[in-house]
């Protein structure tokens, strides 16, 4: 009798122990959704999303319970009639976790749901704003004093979306809600500040690919930057010839190195500016690189010939691989660099009317 009182008692305790194990409660608000839709738990494989649970609306509602051994970014998606699709990333942890589907979508409940919702109430209202301004460039009426105008509002938009960014990576920095927002909000944060944020981030953190990239190209960005010297490289020209950057910037006392494309609208859009500056300058010491990151030889000479660009061009034709660009960590164009004839990098991305009022100071 004792024995059977003894494994009873045990039977007990063991069945409370797995009982108090840590565990996760998904509570879920599906507005408007019919009863009998599926709602899944999924995780992202690449750019594609796999099924990890799923969990049948009813009343409105739906409810996912299981256990996890770490914080992990998860998603929650319903497919309605047609290709309607409501859908929210989230942190998956242990704990309760409340989550609305519809409308405003958020999740809520445990510290990393919490921190990353704080960070969505406040990106909300500034991509509202941005969303307000992007709407109005649709007015084909809209003079180019407007234009400019709008992409001057546009542009103050996402530096307030990048401090919003900052600051909640800055508060996050040692979990995985820091982690997340500095692999997908930071293109809108200054370099220098980006750098400020990857020290701040753990050890563990290097161990995502997308950290691992952006560190790499913000260690580029740093041996490349503005007050460092030039890291020569050689290429092709247009008439099958090597020529190294070096060539051409011990000719001058100042070269633009522009990085640019046959395909690439802004690129066509900012050469007469560019012509202008070169045409205006030239004579005085200035002279102009194009890095193309073509692939096609007949587009890139074509565009040279058609813009009437008469200053030295290079390129492998390896398109957006390009040699040169991957050395300075071009990731997009137009982009340029401004170099003195001892090799020291003036300036990075200097664009526009800044060229010739850069060059204005320098050749008095």
């Amino acid at each position: 009798m004792k024995k059977t009182l003894f494994f009873l008692a045990a039977g007990v305790m063991a069945l409370t122990s797995c009982n108090n194990e840590p565990s996760f409660k998904i509570t879920g608000k599906a507005e408007g959704i019919a009863d009998s839709t599926w709602v899944y738990l999924q995780e992202a494989h690449g750019m594609r999303l796999a099924k990890v649970d799923s969990a049948m609306i009813l009343n409105e509602a739906f409810t996912l319970k299981g256990r996890q051994d770490s914080t992990v970014l998860r998603y929650l998606t319903a497919k309605t009639e047609g290709s309607a699709r409501h859908r929210i990333n989230f942190f998956l942890e242990n704990g309760n976790i409340s989550v609305n589907l519809c409308g405003e979508a958020s999740a809520t409940g445990t510290p990393s749901n919490d921190a990353y919702q704080a960070f969505r109430n406040e990106l909300n209202e500034a991509k509202k704003a941005l969303d307000e301004v992007y709407a109005k460039f649709r007015d084909a009426s809209l003079t180019n004093e407007q234009r400019t105008e709008l992409q001057q509002q546009a542009g103050v938009l996402m530096s307030a979306i990048g401090d919003v960014a900052y600051k909640h990576i800055e508060l996050n920095a040692a979990n995985k809600v820091g982690e997340h927002l500095f692999v997908e909000y930071n293109d809108y944060i200054p370099t220098e500040q980006q750098q400020v944020l990857v020290a701040m981030l753990p050890e563990e953190a290097m161990n995502n690919r997308n950290v691992q990239r952006i560190a790499k190209h913000l260690e580029i960005l740093a041996n490349t930057g503005v007050g460092k010297k030039f890291t020569d490289f050689e290429l092709p020209t247009p008439d099958g010839k090597s020529m190294k950057l070096s060539e051409v910037v011990s000719k001058n006392k100042y070269t633009l190195v522009d990085f640019w494309a046959s395909w690439c609208a802004p690129c066509r859009a900012e050469m007469p500016t560019v012509k202008a500056a070169f045409d205006k300058y030239a004579k005085k010491g200035f002279g102009i690189v194009g890095i193309s990151l073509d692939s096609d030889e007949n587009s890139w000479k074509k565009s040279i010939k058609d813009m009437n660009m008469t200053w030295t061009h290079m390129s492998d034709l390896k398109g957006v691989d390009c040699q040169a660009a991957v050395l300075y960590g071009i990731q997009s164009i137009p982009y340029t660099l401004l170099i003195d004839q001892e090799g020291t990098i003036l300036a990075r991305n200097i664009r526009g009317e800044a060229i010739e009022k850069k060059l204005e100071e320098l050749l008095k």
